[in-house]
């Protein structure tokens, strides 16, 4: 007959207890981890040369719009592969963004304006939106601004053409916005 350690656990609990810490070490690092290679794996555009233009971007508090000028440099890569692009427009407590999928030609700029807007945002994300084997991938940030001026007075835009359309709104937490862009 065997005699009982009761100073001791047996070894099936022991056993037990030690697969729930492992499986509970494993989620814990893959929470912490999986966004970190999620970003490693989101593709990076910024040979598409994408930049916000400060001459024509800024917030006119008279007609509650945001203008928005994006710029794509002459050597960016073919115009094809650009699809549309992403803005993240925030304001302290909250996140709007929205997509366009008219975008600037090569060597050319577009200015973009979103209505309904009823102050000045702290500031200006972009993202392209790229085909990549026959779907639309969206690319890290390429841009940011900051310090976005807000103007009275009444502008032209060259060529005359402004892209309108609608910001959807979030909470700035948690935020849909591609990290690891380095801004």
């Amino acid at each position: 007959m065997r005699e009982k350690n009761k100073r001791g656990i047996s070894e099936v609990v022991s056993t037990v207890v030690l697969i729930l810490v492992v499986i509970i070490g494993v989620g814990i690092v893959s929470y912490l981890l999986f966004p970190w290679f999620s970003q490693l794996l989101k593709p990076d555009f910024s040979s598409l040369g994408l930049q916000i233009g400060n001459e024509y971007t800024f917030y006119a508090p008279a007609n509650e719009t945001l203008y928005i000028q994006v710029m794509r440099d002459s050597n960016s890569l073919s115009e094809e592969n650009l699809s549309s692009i992403k803005f993240y427009v925030y304001w302290n407590k909250e996140l709007r963004v929205g997509t366009r999928e008219s975008v600037p030609d090569i060597g050319g700029s577009r200015v973009y304006a979103f209505r309904g807007l009823p102050n000045k945002p702290t500031s200006i994300k972009i993202a392209p939106v790229v085909f990549v084997d026959g779907k639309q991938k969206l690319g890290k940030i390429v841009d940011e601004l900051n310090e976005i001026r807000e103007m009275n007075e009444a502008f032209e835009v060259p060529g005359g053409e402004l892209d309108f359309g609608d910001l959807d709104v979030f909470p700035a937490e948690p935020a849909p916005l591609p990290n690891g862009s380095g801004v």
